[in-house]
Protein backbone atom coordinates (compact mmCIF):
# COMPACT_ATOMS: atom_id res chain seq x y z
CA UNK A 1 0.00 0.00 0.00
CA UNK A 2 1.36 3.37 -1.23
CA UNK A 3 1.99 6.07 1.84
CA UNK A 4 -0.41 9.46 1.40
CA UNK A 5 0.70 12.27 0.16
CA UNK A 6 -0.42 15.86 1.18
CA UNK A 7 -1.87 18.10 -1.79
CA UNK A 8 -3.30 21.48 -2.14
CA UNK A 9 -6.77 22.60 -3.31
CA UNK A 10 -6.33 25.22 -6.24
CA UNK A 11 -8.53 27.54 -6.12
CA UNK A 12 -9.60 30.05 -8.82
CA UNK A 13 -10.58 33.56 -8.08
CA UNK A 14 -14.20 33.95 -8.91
CA UNK A 15 -15.18 37.49 -7.08
CA UNK A 16 -14.52 39.98 -4.07
CA UNK A 17 -16.76 40.96 -1.41
CA UNK A 18 -16.59 43.89 0.73
CA UNK A 19 -18.40 46.48 2.48
CA UNK A 20 -19.46 49.49 0.46
CA UNK A 21 -18.21 52.82 2.37
CA UNK A 22 -21.14 54.37 0.96
CA UNK A 23 -24.10 52.57 1.34
CA UNK A 24 -22.87 50.20 3.88
CA UNK A 25 -23.93 47.21 1.78
CA UNK A 26 -22.03 43.73 1.56
CA UNK A 27 -21.78 43.56 -2.18
CA UNK A 28 -20.02 41.17 -4.19
CA UNK A 29 -18.38 42.12 -7.39
CA UNK A 30 -17.27 39.62 -10.05
CA UNK A 31 -13.36 39.06 -11.10
CA UNK A 32 -14.32 39.80 -14.59
CA UNK A 33 -15.51 43.36 -13.31
CA UNK A 34 -11.80 43.98 -11.33
CA UNK A 35 -8.63 45.23 -13.58
CA UNK A 36 -6.40 42.96 -11.59
CA UNK A 37 -2.84 44.79 -11.68
CA UNK A 38 -0.30 42.21 -12.70
CA UNK A 39 1.09 42.31 -8.88
CA UNK A 40 -1.30 41.86 -6.45
CA UNK A 41 0.51 44.17 -3.82
CA UNK A 42 0.15 47.04 -6.16
CA UNK A 43 -2.64 49.40 -6.47
CA UNK A 44 -6.27 47.70 -7.08
CA UNK A 45 -7.81 50.58 -8.42
CA UNK A 46 -11.24 51.63 -7.99
CA UNK A 47 -14.80 49.67 -8.45
CA UNK A 48 -18.29 50.49 -8.45
CA UNK A 49 -20.48 49.42 -6.25
CA UNK A 50 -23.32 47.58 -7.91
CA UNK A 51 -25.85 48.81 -5.19
CA UNK A 52 -25.15 52.45 -4.82
CA UNK A 53 -23.43 52.91 -8.46
CA UNK A 54 -20.64 54.84 -6.47
CA UNK A 55 -17.18 54.30 -7.10
CA UNK A 56 -14.81 52.70 -4.12
CA UNK A 57 -11.24 52.45 -3.96
CA UNK A 58 -10.05 48.89 -2.72
CA UNK A 59 -7.33 48.19 -0.32
CA UNK A 60 -6.14 45.76 1.63
CA UNK A 61 -7.51 42.37 0.90
CA UNK A 62 -7.27 38.94 2.65
CA UNK A 63 -8.08 35.37 0.79
CA UNK A 64 -9.00 32.06 1.59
Amino acid sequence: MSKAVSFHIDVKPVSVTFTCPHCGREVTVPWRELDVPECWGDDWGYVECPDCEMEVKLGDYEYD
